[in-house]
């Protein structure tokens, strides 16, 4: 550990090109406010540290359907139980892997900036500071976890594809980062549903007639082979409940779209995804008016129940923010497909929020905030000063590269 922390800070200077640059200080200064109150176990924890004493022991894993989409976190939490690491250990597990993610954050902005220079220590500065992404890492919870996930995969992905060298090695480290990010959180497999929505955004745009009527019959049998799996991720859900009581945040009754006329619920004997298609045709308004106010306190990042203060740094920072993420989408000097892959993310999971429920904590947008302060700095980017659209030349190599 002791050689780790100052391996970490050199890494994040050597971005700033100093032994011990600000991101470095910055991060070192981000986990200390993080574990100022030491580790911290909330509701769920209970859960993720049963399913891995389960493991730890020898007795499998919780088999419990909602418990086992878990299974990623519990294997993790697994190995320092095994060893009665109490629970310091899986926390600066989360910081020291907090410390990689960021050095991969900011190689990915780096690079998908191309020749830009002042996104990538932007970005990085803001995954940094902003509390709600740092906070997590003191807690035994799968978020912190999922959004160093996030940036690794994303690193990964953005290495494999836009690099002058190609190498198999490297897409072997995706196919890693990405199983990783799967197993991270029930909604992992997101991110690599999003890198193939990249991959099939790029083969469209080299493609023939012939070859686009090929992905197009090749996306939809994949998506109906997908369909089992999906109604069995479903199932779990309560999602007739919540549309009954017009849940918008989880847990909450402050916040409720109230329906009109007497609402249709059908057979529980329909698959999950069919009951909601059913639900949706029975009832479209109620329907469209609770999904769209789901999507909105998503976006919005602001609860009722929270501070002032963090309704106005939602409101300051992070709705310009999206503005400039939705022009970062249309900047055509960003690459194709890193846009493809950010937009896919964020619409994906603001449409599973928009099927489900919103989270009490915004534990849904707030690992993917590195998305959209990537997104929002090309954004800003002004593409005059870009010196050409030519990809960069080869990284020297570095601690994450």
């Amino acid at each position: 550990m002791s050689k780790l922390v100052p391996l970490l800070t050199t890494g994040l200077g050597r971005l700033t090109g100093r032994p011990a640059g600000p991101l470095g200080l910055l991060w070192l200064a981000a986990q200390a406010w993080a574990l100022r109150h030491g580790p911290v176990e909330v509701y769920d924890s209970a859960r993720y540290l049963h399913h891995a004493a389960l493991l730890a022991t020898g007795h499998g894993a919780d088999a419990t359907a909602h418990n086992a989409r878990y299974v990623g976190y519990a294997l993790y939490l697994s190995f320092f139980t095994r060893w009665n690491m109490g629970l310091w250990a899986p926390v600066l597990g989360q910081v020291l892997i907090t410390g990689l993610a960021t050095i991969a954050c900011f190689r990915t902005v780096r690079r998908i900036a191309r020749g830009v220079a002042w996104p990538a220590p932007v970005v990085t500065a803001a995954v940094l500071v902003w509390p709600d992404l740092q906070r997590f890492s003191a807690y035994i919870l799968t978020e912190s976890l999922f959004a160093s996930a996030v940036m690794l995969a994303s690193w990964a992905l953005a290495r494999a594809a836009y690099s002058p060298r190609r190498h198999l090695g490297r897409w072997l480290v995706v196919a890693l980062a990405l199983t990783a990010v799967t197993l991270a959180r029930p909604n992992g497999f997101l991110v690599p549903a999003a890198a193939v929505v990249a991959g099939l955004a790029g083969a469209w745009r080299r493609a023939g007639a012939g070859g686009r009527l090929a992905l197009v019959l090749g996306s939809a049998i994949a998506t109906a082979a997908a369909g089992p799996a999906l109604n069995a991720a479903a199932h779990t859900y309560h999602l007739m409940e919540t549309y009954a009581r017009g849940h918008i945040i989880s847990g909450y009754t402050g916040w409720l779209v109230r329906p009109t006329a007497p609402l249709l619920i059908p057979s529980a004997a329909l698959p999950q995804l069919q009951r909601v298609a059913a639900f949706a045709a029975a009832q479209p308004g109620y329907f469209a008016r609770l999904a769209g106010a789901k999507v909105l306190a998503f976006v919005a990042y602001v609860k009722p129940f929270w501070s002032a203060g963090h309704v106005v740094l939602a409101a300051v920072v992070l709705w310009p923010a999206w503005v400039l993420a939705a022009r970062g989408l249309r900047n055509e000097a960003v690459p194709v497909g890193a846009r493809w892959f950010a937009g896919a993310l964020l619409a994906s999971q603001a449409a599973v929020v928009a099927l489900t429920v919103e989270d009490w904590d915004a534990r849904f947008l707030t690992p993917l905030l590195p998305i959209v302060f990537g997104l929002a700095a090309l954004g800003l980017a002004d593409r005059r000063d870009r010196p050409s659209r030519a990809l960069p030349p080869p990284e020297p190599a570095g601690p994450a590269d």
